[in-house]
C-alpha cells in the first residue's frame, strides 16, 4: 500500500494509525429513507464511541452506563438539540510495554497532537486550528501557550491506563 500514490486523505495530514486528521477522520454515511433527508450533510463532531448510544436511542433503550458516547440521532433526523462532546481524545497504543506512543485531543476547532520519541519521552505538543488549517501544517503551539496548557491538562485527565 502506497498512501502517497492513492492520496486517499486528500488535504488531510497523516495516514491510518496516525492521530492527525488523515489518520482518524472518516466519513460517516447514514441511509434511512423516509426518516433522513437524502443528500443532507452535517459537521457534527462524533467518534466511534457514539455508535452504541445512537443504537440504544434508536431502539428506545437506556445508554449503557460505561459509555461516554453521545447519541447522534438528533443529527441524523435533523430534529431536537444535538448534544456535543466537550472534546475527543485519542491514543495510539502499541502493546503492553509501551502504554501509548501518541495522543491527540480535539476541542472545538483546536487540535493538539503529541507523539513520543524512541526513548519514550513525550515530544512537545503540536497545536493546530483546524478551521484555518485543516491539513495541520502550521503548528501554533508557541503562539498559544495557554491553549497548549489546557489541552495537555485535558489529555492527562482523559488518559485511562491499560489494566
Amino acid at each position: 500500500h502506497d498512501p502517497n500514490f492513492w492520496d486517499s486523505n486528500g488535504p488531510l495530514r497523516g495516514i491510518k494509525r496516525d492521530l492527525y486528521e488523515g489518520g482518524i477522520r472518516t466519513p460517516f454515511l447514514v441511509r434511512w429513507p423516509g426518516q433522513i433527508e437524502a443528500g443532507r450533510t452535517s459537521d457534527h463532531l462524533s467518534a466511534f464511541w457514539d455508535i452504541v448510544p445512537t443504537m440504544a436511542d434508536l431502539i428506545g433503550q437506556p445508554i449503557p452506563e460505561q459509555s461516554d458516547g453521545i447519541s447522534m440521532l438528533p443529527t441524523f433526523l435533523g430534529k431536537g438539540r444535538q448534544a456535543q462532546h466537550e472534546y475527543l481524545y485519542h491514543e495510539f497504543i502499541r502493546g503492553k510495554t509501551k502504554p501509548y506512543s501518541a495522543r491527540s485531543l480535539r476541542m472545538g476547532d483546536w487540535k493538539a497532537v503529541q507523539t513520543k520519541a524512541k526513548n519514550g519521552a513525550f515530544n512537545a505538543i503540536e497545536l493546530y486550528d483546524l478551521k484555518e488549517d485543516l491539513g495541520e501544517t502550521k503548528d501554533l503551539a508557541k503562539q498559544f501557550p495557554e491553549i497548549v496548557i489546557e489541552m495537555e491538562r485535558t489529555m492527562d485527565e482523559a488518559h485511562q491506563p491499560l489494566k
